[in-house]
């Protein structure tokens, strides 16, 4: 396994992460008098482009690649992140734009991760699901100041090129090819049983 895969799935899920818990962190303690408001609409918006992201970029990634489909979404997420730090007006969009992202980078890191190994495939997957509490606790630094999200865009930046750089993973037998249909909704209601206690 070129070890280029699992740097850019940890660090892109970190980044990934990072930016979707900043947003809230942000419209939070942004604003006191709308800071409810404002937080309630950018999460909502966030968890919109989730699925959403999920969904395109995933076809995206079926149909032209995994490596095109994290490259848009490290795409998405420069551009989200530096739109909120800079407090630009156009900022509203970013919540929608790192929405997207997530949705899009967790399926399709989680598929490269599967499709470029052999042995201890569970293992390396993990690393995927591990970078999210690393995100959240490093998402912390945004209430000391806005401007760390030009970390996250400035990996995000750089991470684009390195992508184009990976291998093409060959497609595997996974998921509802391998089980079904109902095995794939079980092991969704059982993921979504899951989240709910966290968020």
């Amino acid at each position: 396994m070129d070890l280029r895969i699992p740097l850019v799935a940890l660090l892109g899920t970190v980044i990934s992460w990072y930016s979707f818990f900043s947003v809230g962190i942000l419209s939070a303690s942004s604003s006191p008098f709308h800071s409810l408001i404002l937080s309630a609409l950018f999460y909502f918006s966030a968890f919109v482009g989730r699925p959403l992201g999920a969904f395109l970029l995933g076809r995206v990634g079926d149909s032209w690649g995994k490596r095109f489909s994290l490259s848009l979404v490290f795409l998405f997420l420069f551009v989200g992140d530096l739109l909120i730090s800079l407090r630009s007006p156009l900022e509203v969009i970013s919540p929608v734009l790192i929405g997207l992202a997530l949705g899009g980078e967790w399926g399709s890191a989680s598929v490269l991760m599967a499709e470029s190994v052999e042995n201890m495939r569970g293992g390396w997957t993990s690393l995927v699901q591990l970078s999210v509490p690393i995100g959240l606790i490093l998402s912390l630094t945004v209430a000391i100041s806005p401007l760390s999200l030009f970390v996250p865009a400035l990996i995000s930046a750089l991470l684009i090129p390195v992508t184009f750089r990976l291998p093409e993973t060959r497609g595997r037998i996974i998921g509802a090819q391998l089980s079904g249909l109902r095995s794939l909704i079980k092991g969704i209601m059982i993921k979504v049983g899951e989240s709910s206690n966290f968020y």
